[in-house]
Order: structure tokens, then sequence, then C-alpha cells
């Protein structure tokens, strides 16, 4: 038998002429995961700037705090929007939502009193913003008796020394992305067929489940191979990332991630009987991994529950580590073995139980 004469070529026929009736899909399937790889790192920014401040002024300090004010302008991080005679009316400002925080210096003798107060509904720009006043104000409270004992402090950044939140952000975001492609994609392929009815007729033609299996697989890992690279030429030449790793370690990486996030989209797919079952199913688990990943949240401040699933149930959680580890950090194979091991074990188990799901079905 010559090797195009085998039924898997007929079934993956198949499959393109299902792809080449719906472009549009496919079309919206590539394009989408590269449109939003260009507009979330933009929307996930971990920069805090523009934190609006009102100063509680006062005629009796305003030349003592000229220096420290001009500190704060230079920062270019604060935004000194206006003046208010008492607390009261600075917090009606900020109750309003034209300011972040208030600001209260006064001087007594030679020492300055601080009083800072910020809108912390939300926490992170709140803290973050208490940061870097406190960095700019602790000098000036220290006042200059001091300043020749104090230590000297060089601070390097490593892998990221211009301090851009897309070198944290992008590569995961990459990875998701991906991820969520390739389950969709597959969650739908069984059901879409179960549906129209012609699920009953590929069972009963003389090929082998693995030949089944296949068929529904190839087509979307070159999807998802293709989003992939396109993905890297856009970190590399759009977002100025250099890959510092092995490409050919990620891509490695990348064929087990592909099959093995594909088997659970089968096994997703195979076990609904409607698309919209498989549709609910896929958002939730894709929700569940975007949440506990580590792309956005810390998994360090998560409960205890959070990480056991981040750290074993959750795929995304190796690919995103695995994608900063070799494009940032330049690790090599055995620094990210336990990424590979586990990867490869879920692809293992997604297929395996893919396999026997669609036997199962075929009875």
């Amino acid at each position: 038998m010559k090797l195009f004469d085998h039924p898997i070529w007929f079934l993956l026929n198949k499959e393109i002429i299902l792809i080449r009736k719906s472009v549009a899909v496919l079309v919206l399937a590539i394009l989408l995961p590269i449109i939003q790889l260009l507009v979330l790192p933009f929307a996930a920014r971990y920069e805090i700037s523009n934190i609006r401040l009102v100063l509680i002024s006062s005629s009796k300090d305003a030349n003592e705090n000229l220096t420290t004010l001009s500190k704060i302008h230079q920062s270019r991080l604060f935004n000194i929007i206006g003046e208010a005679p008492n607390f009261i009316t600075a917090k009606r400002i900020v109750d309003k939502g034209d300011a972040d925080g208030v600001l209260h210096l006064r001087r007594d003798a030679d020492i300055v009193n601080t009083f800072v107060a910020f809108d912390a509904i939300n926490m992170q720009k709140a803290i973050v913003a208490d940061a870097y006043l406190n960095s700019i104000l602790e000098p000036n409270i220290m006042g200059n008796e001091n300043k020749n004992f104090l230590p000297t402090t060089y601070t390097t950044m490593r892998y990221n020394p211009m301090m851009d939140y897309t070198y944290f952000t992008v590569p995961g975001i990459l990875a998701f992305l991906v991820t969520m492609l390739g389950v969709y994609l597959s969650a739908l392929t069984i059901t879409a067929e179960v549906e129209s009815g012609t699920i009953h007729q590929l069972f009963v033609t003389p090929v082998s489940k693995i030949a089944i299996l296949l068929s529904k697989q190839i087509p979307i890992f070159l999807i998802c191979v293709f989003v992939f690279t396109s993905g890297l030429i856009l970190m590399r030449y759009f977002y100025g990332i250099k890959i510092q790793g092995s490409i050919a370690l990620i891509f490695a990486f990348l064929f087990i991630y592909i099959l093995a996030i594909i088997g659970v989209g089968l096994v997703i797919s195979l076990s609904c009987k409607k698309t919209i079952e498989a549709t609910v199913i896929s958002f939730f688990l894709m929700l569940l991994s975007i949440l506990t990943c580590g792309l956005f949240f810390p998994r360090d401040t998560m409960p205890q529950v959070g990480q056991i699933i981040a750290d074993y149930l959750n795929p995304v959680t190796h690919f995103v580590e695995f994608q900063r580890s070799i494009i940032l950090k330049n690790c090599t194979f055995t620094q990210v073995a336990y990424n590979f091991v586990a990867i490869t074990i879920l692809c293992l188990i997604s297929n395996f139980v893919a396999y026997y799901l669609l036997g199962k079905n075929n009875r």
C-alpha cells in the first residue's frame, strides 16, 4: 500500500473540505489570537503611572515643602491635581474619583510629618503608589545630617533591565492563547459531527480509532503551530523581546504541549453530545486556567488549594513558566525538565482517555 493510499489521508481530506467550507471560522481562529496578542499586553499593564494626588496646602509650610514637591513632580509618576484647605475637602475629591490619594506635608521644627491616604479600592495601585511615594519622601524626612553614613546600594535588574512589563506578560499571554485555541477547536470537532449526524458514517468506515484521532488532531496542531510561530515573530519584532534560549527546545515543548491540550479538548468533545455543552466546559476550564496559572496573579499568594491546582492540574502554568524560563532566562533542558515531564504525562493521559472514549462511543 502506498503512503498516500492510507485511509488517514482521506480523513484529512475530509477535514480540509470542512475547513474550506467554513473559511470565516478558520480566519477568525488564526487572526483572533494574533490580534489579542497585539492588544492584551497593553490592557494587562503592570506599570502604575499618573497617580493623582490632592495636596493639603498650608501657607506656613509652603516654602519648606517646595523641595519635596519638586521631587514628586520630577518622578513623573505623580500628578498633583490641586490643593485643599483640609482633609475633609480633600477626601471629598477622592470620594468623587477625581483623585487617587491625599498628601499632607507638615514641618514641625526639624521634623517633617507626612500624612498620606490612598484610595485602596484598587489595592495594587495603592500599594505601589505608597511604595513610590515613600521612596521619594524618606530621604527628605531623614535629613542631611546622616547622609554620609548611608550605605550605597547598587541594584541590577536581571532578565528585564528596562523594567518593561511586556517582558513578563507577552510570553505568558502567547502561551494562554495557544492553549485556548487548541482546546476550543478540538472540543468542538467531535460534537459538531454528532450534531450534523456524520459521526455514525465516520464510525462505520474501515479506519482505526488512531487514524480518526489523528485526522482530528493534525489540522488543529498545524493551526496552533502557525499561531505560535506568528506570536514569536510579533514578540521579537513588535515588542522587541529577544529569545535568549533555544528555539529548538521551545518547539519541542510546544509540539508535546499542543498534543496534550488537543487531547484534553477531544476528551471534552467525546464526553458531550452538544456543541454548547463542550463550549461551556471549555470556557470554565480556560477561566480556571488563566486565574491559577500565575499569568496575572502571583501563585505564591494563592490559598493552598489554588497552588495545588496551579502546580499539578493546570497545564498553562507549565507553559507560562517554560516560556519565561527559555525566552527570558536562557534556561537549559535540565532546568525545565519538570515542565517537560508534567506535560508529557498529561499528553499521554489525555490522548489515552480520548482513545478510550472514542472506542466506547463507537460501540
